[in-house]
Order: C-alpha cells, then sequence, then structure tokens
C-alpha cells in the first residue's frame, strides 16, 4: 500500500499462498463439523506447524482433502459442532489471515494470537470489499497495533525485560520521574 512501508506487496508465490489457505478454509465448510473446531484444528495442527507455515509453493499442488485428512490423523474425525460460516467468509479469512503472516513473518498460531480467526471474520461483511493491505490496516487499527508489535526483536526484547523485571533482575522504568 502507498505510504505504509512495513506493508509489504506480495509476491506471486504469496498470492498464491493465500488463495490455497483460502481455499482450504472454504472447502472446510463441507465438513461434518463446525467451523470453529475447523479453525482450532488448522491453527494448532502438526500439519500447519511444521509444513504449511514454512510458506513453500510445493503445496499448491495437493488439494484442501490432503490438509483435511493431516489434520484427521491428528485429532480424528471431524464429528461435532453445528456452527458454520458462508463459505465466502471463510475463504476471505484464510486469505487475509494468511497474507498477515506473509507479510509480518508470522506463523498461523501467532496471527491467531494477534488477531484471533473467529474474531476476524466477524469483520467480514465491513471489509470484504477492501483490498487486502486495507483490510489488514484496518485490523491492525481496530486491534490497536502497529507495525512494531509485529517485529520478532522487539517482541523479544520486550518478553526479555518483562521476564528480566519478573525475575528481579530490572527494575521498572518510573516514566514519572523525567
Amino acid at each position: 500500500m502507498v505510504g505504509k512501508p512495513y506493508m509489504k506487496i506480495l509476491d506471486e508465490n504469496g498470492l498464491l499462498l493465500c488463495a490455497y489457505q483460502g481455499n482450504i478454509f472454504e472447502a472446510s465448510v463441507e465438513l461434518p463439523c463446525s467451523s470453529k473446531v475447523f479453525l482450532r484444528r488448522f491453527i494448532y495442527s502438526k500439519w500447519t506447524w511444521d509444513e504449511f507455515d514454512r510458506n513453500d509453493s510445493d503445496f499448491l499442488t495437493l488439494q484442501p482433502i490432503d490438509c483435511f485428512k493431516a489434520i484427521e490423523r491428528q485429532y480424528g474425525p471431524f464429528y461435532y459442532g453445528k456452527v458454520k460460516y458462508s463459505p465466502l467468509a471463510m475463504h476471505w479469512l484464510g486469505y487475509v489471515t494468511h497474507a498477515i503472516s506473509v507479510n509480518f513473518k508470522l506463523t498461523t498460531r501467532e496471527v491467531n494470537c494477534f488477531f484471533p480467526f473467529n474474531e476476524v471474520i466477524e469483520h467480514f461483511y465491513t471489509y470484504q470489499f477492501f483490498s487486502v493491505e486495507m483490510a489488514i490496516e484496518r485490523l491492525m487499527e481496530e486491534w490497536g497495533y502497529t507495525p512494531k508489535d509485529f517485529d520478532i526483536n522487539e517482541r523479544f526484547k520486550k518478553a526479555y525485560r518483562e521476564r528480566m523485571i519478573a525475575l528481579g533482575i530490572f527494575k521498572p522504568v518510573d516514566s514519572s520521574k523525567k
């Protein structure tokens, strides 16, 4: 997006992977479980963690059923829950959340921690006609994030400071004494 240096233009591979995750999410509506059950299993699956989050275009040859089979091998059959989101909303959710993953170099689990999928999908009807960059920007505004919040070095430094303060090694900085 023009004027937003933190927002990367997705390359062809990134766009294809976003569409692939969108297709997986859309096809999940046909599974005999709720959309929330599928999303939870997808986010925490070994397949997503070990394979898909590498952003390797080799996955583009696989069909959504291949993903479902891998998740089913790990968690068992998809046979509970009834509430389903629309296929279009699920596709949008998959596309946008993978774009966040690619743009900020986050895993699917990390994206879900910053932007819980079951809350992001509630913005579908508002943001569905926005460009992916604009939708991400609006989601960041909604949750109060800045690009710095996604920087792994900044997150590490913050966690390190908090840990050192908790251990009593560092003293908290009192900003009122300046």
